[in-house]
């Protein structure tokens, strides 16, 4: 709040919905984008085509991944699916 921000295009300056892509800096160095992907919050999108951050970014996705961090420890999707099936499995064998 009350911070300046940078911002950063690159090769490709919007998605696919029109939304502006852009890299966001702190005044400090902090770059927010791999900050927020780094920490789990985040992803890295490549379907861009090759973009200025793009291995910094899955470098920083395959660490949150490891780390299970925010959105990748939110669930373990093999449990969800074990589960699943098990429900499915009593619900016709009743």
């Amino acid at each position: 709040l009350g911070k300046k921000v940078y911002l950063e295009g690159d090769s490709r300056d919007r998605d696919r919905n029109n939304r502006p892509l852009r890299y966001v800096w702190l005044e400090n160095g902090i770059f927010v984008n791999e900050l927020l992907i780094s920490d789990g919050y985040g992803r890295a999108d490549v379907n861009y085509g090759k973009l200025k951050y793009e291995d910094k970014f899955l470098r920083a996705q395959d660490e949150a991944k490891i780390r299970k961090l925010g959105l990748w420890g939110a669930c373990d999707i093999k449990e969800k699916v074990a589960k699943s099936k098990r429900l499915k499995k009593k619900k016709t064998a009743d």
